[in-house]
């Protein structure tokens, strides 16, 4: 238990990279948390993620899993479904940083709704396998 409330203590007061003892967390925090680039891939996700939401098209949709909160019916509107259940800006964002600090080889994304996530991966090397599922 005092683990436990030792951590949570450390956790509370931690407040930046500088509490990282670990050089492989350091790097990782430094280099890919924080790392305030503007990638070019950015402006492709932006694009694409504005692209969607601007989308007429409907698509049936057969849920196999636990479904959407907010769009029930079995049609559904792109522009909709990327407002209310696509990954936001920031987590696209981290997908990519993610993907090309850690140089990714291959990609499995499991429960996508548009894609976005899948995309923002796979910007990171221009061959990189992705398996949409």
């Amino acid at each position: 238990m005092y683990q436990i409330k030792a951590y949570i203590k450390f956790l509370s007061k931690a407040s930046n990279q500088h509490g990282v003892h670990s050089p492989f967390v350091y790097n990782f925090v430094t280099k890919c948390l924080y790392n305030k680039t503007k990638f070019d891939a950015y402006k492709k996700l932006k694009q694409y993620k504005k692209e969607l939401l601007q989308s007429n098209t409907v698509l049936q949709i057969t849920d196999l899993g636990e479904g959407s909160k907010v769009l029930d019916a079995n049609q559904r509107n792109v522009g909709k479904m990327a407002k209310t259940s696509s990954s936001s800006k920031k987590d696209s964002e981290l997908l990519y940083r993610l993907s090309d600090y850690f140089k990714f080889k291959t990609v499995l994304e499991l429960g996508t709704s548009l894609g976005m996530g899948t995309y923002a991966l796979s910007f990171s090397k221009p061959n990189i396998k992705n398996y949409n599922y």
